[in-house]
């Protein structure tokens, strides 16, 4: 991990309230240190929170032109892109001999890593599920920590689907929406990152 991490964000908690300026603020100086730790686009840089990555690949028409251009040269990789591509291929691993459960969120849907991230769990564990009924957890970053009630309310079906089973272990890529489902559940979601560690320890 670089330094000087502490204070950056991809501003997407200032886009989705309506605060333009203020993601723009964000965006560039994020954007700037970017630039810096990838040694001027020499580097890839991998976030580990999907809704980050989405923000972060899909700003281009909110930036200035000067920080479009250095966003232009710039490798953004989420996490399970990372994984899936990149670190898999070079582990050993052994499938740990348990049932998961995913929760691809909104943003892994959106950036068509759900499919990804299904692959990496079915490769380190012996079963993988998606949820049929899958949806948003509506927790939108920070919406549920204070209107918990739309986590409950939008995951309804999901959550039952999840609890009428016991799985050995419950994984997304995203922060906020494995605290959501975790408050919708009482299941201990994680990020996917965790399984593949578990896989890959040495017998």
């Amino acid at each position: 991990m670089p330094v000087n991490t502490e204070g950056h964000c991809c501003g997407m908690p200032f886009s989705s309230k309506g605060y333009q300026f203020a993601y723009q603020a964000s965006l560039h100086k994020t954007l700037m240190q970017m630039w810096e730790w990838s040694d001027h686009g020499k580097y890839p840089i991998v976030i580990d929170t999907t809704s980050c990555t989405h923000t972060l690949k899909t700003c281009g028409d909110d930036l200035t032109p000067e920080d479009k251009e250095i966003w232009s040269q710039l490798t953004l990789l989420d996490g399970v892109e990372f994984l899936h591509d990149h670190v898999l291929p070079k582990l050993e691993i052994h499938p740990v001999d348990e049932e998961v459960i995913l929760h691809p969120n909104c943003s892994a849907r959106k950036l068509n890593l759900d499919s990804k991230m299904h692959a990496i769990a079915r490769q380190c564990a012996k079963s993988a599920v998606v949820p049929f009924n899958l949806g948003c957890c509506a927790f939108a970053g920070d919406r549920g920590l204070t209107h918990p009630e739309l986590t409950a309310s939008a995951t309804e079906k999901e959550s039952a689907e999840v609890l009428a089973k016991d799985y050995s272990g419950y994984y997304s890529s995203n922060i906020t929406c494995e605290i959501g489902m975790k408050e919708a559940t009482g299941r201990d979601y994680v990020s996917i990152v965790y399984l593949v560690e578990k896989a890959s320890r040495k017998l």
